[in-house]
């Protein structure tokens, strides 16, 4: 069975909690409000461009934030708390 994964672009970004080392995404997207899961591990993010991200969350689906700098300055704040690398 072939497998299928989605991917998002993250235009907005609600709220990041980490809990027993996975982190749980409240987003906006350019499909709608999302809420997704991935563990905190480096390996689950990509460089995207020179200031941009792609998230894997726990189904290999794909969130794409196409440039940090996009967004206001407290997402970012909670964005680089816990993705740093």
């Amino acid at each position: 069975m072939r497998k299928q994964y989605f991917a998002y672009t993250i235009e907005a970004i609600y709220s990041i909690k980490l809990e027993f080392g996975v982190l749980h995404f409240e987003v906006e997207t350019d499909k709608g409000p999302k809420e997704f899961y991935m563990r905190w591990a480096s390996h689950r993010t990509l460089d995207f461009g020179d200031k941009g991200k792609v998230l894997l969350d726990i189904f290999d689906d794909r969130y794409i934030l196409p440039n940090i700098e996009n967004l206001t300055k407290a997402e970012q704040e909670v964005f680089t708390r816990y993705i740093y690398w």
